[in-house]
């Protein structure tokens, strides 16, 4: 079976826990990161969630290029009120 291809989206406390996760995880990969601070736009996902080493995806601040990057589930953190995220989680499902 292939490895479980993961996008996180939003790149603070929450998800920086949840990529840290899933990096150590046999059977998933982050193929995407999306962030909202323009200053962790370009760099490596392990760099900016304080992983100590490079994991070799870069994080992108363009959502749009990310979500057409082929992915089995994207995990959003970016908010923890639904009426917030309701247009991110529409963007999503529209990316398929």
């Amino acid at each position: 079976m292939d490895n479980l291809k993961v996008i996180v989206w939003g790149l603070g406390a929450m998800g920086s826990g949840m990529a840290k996760m899933i990096l150590q995880k046999e059977g998933m990969d982050i193929v995407g990161a999306i962030a909202s601070r323009p200053e962790k736009n370009g760099k490596d996902l392990g760099e900016v969630i304080d992983l100590g080493e490079k994991c070799g995806v870069l994080v992108s601040c363009d959502e749009d290029k990310v979500l057409s990057t082929k992915a089995d589930i994207v995990l959003l953190a970016t908010s923890s009120f639904t009426k917030d995220v309701f247009p991110q989680i529409e963007k999503i499902i529209e990316s398929g």
